[in-house]
């Protein structure tokens, strides 16, 4: 006898078994579906929240940048600095 041919005879003989068998698969699709979704939602949250400080640290820059500031910033090259204004 193959391996299915076994697996479906102890079903056939114990339908709880395969009714227990059944419930188990489908919450174990559940359990995999909501944790999936729940990690989505705290990846977007966390994508806002970035946003969010990157908002307000562009917003900084263009305050600084008005008010006539040098702007060190570091590069791959090395150091440079930006100034605003010509």
């Amino acid at each position: 006898m193959s391996t299915s041919n076994l697996f479906t005879a102890f079903l056939t003989r114990y339908p709880a078994g395969a009714a227990i068998l059944y419930v188990g698969v489908v919450m174990a699709f559940a359990i995999t579906a909501w944790t999936t979704v729940a990690e989505i939602l705290q990846r977007r949250d966390a994508v806002a929240a970035t946003a969010s400080v990157l908002s307000q640290l562009e917003a900084a820059v263009r305050r600084l940048l008005v008010a006539g500031a040098r702007m060190p910033i570091r590069s791959r090259l090395g150091r440079r600095s930006l100034t605003a204004g010509p």
